[in-house]
């Protein structure tokens, strides 16, 4: 979340500019939980051997 925060205050040049400093957060977000998913569904399946 703290990559959104810095995206988002880092905005300059209007409203052009937010909207692609929010669209930099978010995909750093989704690509952030999609790794810690696939971090956990390997622990998980080392721990069943």
């Amino acid at each position: 979340m703290y990559k959104s925060q810095v995206a988002g205050l880092g905005a300059r040049g209007g409203a052009e500019a937010v909207g692609e400093a929010t669209t930099n957060g978010v995909v750093a977000a989704s690509l952030g939980c999609l790794l810690i998913d696939l971090t956990v569904s390997l622990a998980f399946q080392f721990v069943r051997l």
